[in-house]
């Protein structure tokens, strides 16, 4: 369960966040504010109706309720037309700002807290002058199952420089990263080590000098820790050995600038396939700057898979890809809304996100007040 800061009551509602957005439509002809648009539009996220038309749909059968809780003058709810108009028109940037200073608020992390950074590409959106999907990178936590950051990658760009900038966002906290080997490169560590945090990074054969030297260590016959795991599941059994080697070419790899590489670890994945009768193994390096047991670099290692657990939820839950919203900047927006979507049901104290929506359905006074907006 998301452990939401103690000092919750106290805080600022999540409404008061957004009414800090700028709202760029002319005043003439305007009947709702944008963070009632907005809040409708999560609200909506949250209980399952997942497209404009839906959103629409949403806002009528609730209207009595959105009546009361906003207070409004004209007794209309808003249209699909509006939050097509207002998905396209926010400022990306701007939504992710609110989105950030939100959760960081309600968000409670520690030291040595583990954190996954990845991307995805939104199927179906095709900027305009451009042939290829919007991407967004996003930050999510380990412990509480929750993105805490997003950033969108450039045309003609991927996703290296905008992970160094979202690390950029972290400083000074001791919060552990892992990325996938895209992002094993020089100014990534920087990133990492210049806020006074931790990367545990894979090593493969894009830094192909760094990957045949780490090759050499698990050859010498003492490693500092290990620990061994097995996991059976879905007819298959798991076995994953996780080794930690210190780093003895320490000063090498200061010189070729790859910062603080203290510990080497050598993940050996072997998994069984039972109907099939079919045995596989991988084998995975890893370089990190954290000084710590086999157990807890087997288990955070492990645990990067929810990143795309996360993927997942909003492919299949939120039907992020079938949406067919073509638009960059809606399609990006939209993005961010199951965002808080999403986190907003991991604060309600679900671990299935399906079950949430079933349990909120049209709960609005539940949802307003989990939103903070009493506060």
């Amino acid at each position: 369960m998301a452990s939401r800061n103690e000092s919750c009551g106290k805080n600022i509602g999540l409404p008061i966040f957004i009414k800090s957005l700028e709202d760029k439509r002319l005043a003439k002809g305007k009947r709702h504010e944008l963070y009632v648009v907005i809040i409708i539009a999560i609200m909506g996220l949250m209980n399952g109706y997942l497209t404009f038309r839906g959103l629409e749909r949403f806002a009528l059968r609730n209207e009595k309720d959105f009546y009361k809780i906003f207070k409004l003058s004209k007794k209309r709810v808003p249209k699909r037309d509006t939050f097509r108009r207002i998905f396209s028109q926010i400022e990306f940037e701007k939504l992710n700002e609110v989105f950030e200073s939100w959760i960081k608020q309600e968000l409670q992390t520690t030291k040595l807290d583990w954190f996954s950074l990845d991307g995805k590409a939104i199927k179906h959106t095709f900027p305009e002058h451009a042939h290829y999907f919007v991407t967004l990178v996003s930050v999510f936590a380990h412990k509480s199952k929750q993105i805490i950051s997003q950033g969108k990658v450039k045309h003609k760009s991927n996703e290296i420089p905008i992970s160094q900038s979202l690390l950029n966002h972290f400083k000074k906290n001791e919060r552990i990263f892992i990325l996938d080997a895209l992002n094993t490169q020089i100014k990534t560590i920087n990133s990492i080590v210049e806020n006074n945090n931790y990367y545990v990074l894979p090593v493969k054969q894009n830094q192909k000098y760094l990957f045949n030297q780490i090759k050499k260590l698990p050859n010498l016959p003492i490693e500092i820790d290990k620990n061994t795991t097995v996991e059976k599941n879905r007819g298959r059994i798991e076995s994953r050995e996780v080794k930690v080697f210190e780093n003895d070419f320490y000063k090498e790899t200061e010189e070729l600038g790859w910062r603080d590489v203290k510990r080497i670890i050598q993940v050996r994945r072997t998994v069984f396939q039972k109907k099939k009768r079919k045995t596989s193994q991988e084998v995975i390096y890893y370089i990190s700057n954290l000084e710590t047991s086999a157990s807890e670099f087997n288990k955070g290692i492990r645990n990067h898979w929810l990143v795309e657990s996360m993927h997942w939820i909003k492919d299949v839950v939120f039907k992020e890809d079938n949406a067919c919203v073509r638009d960059e900047q809606s399609a990006s927006n939209f993005s961010i809304m199951r965002s808080f979507a999403l986190n907003l049901i991991r604060f309600a104290g679900f671990e299935s996100i399906i079950e949430g929506i079933g349990m909120l359905m049209c709960d609005i006074k539940r949802m307003w007040k989990l939103m903070g907006g009493d506060n």
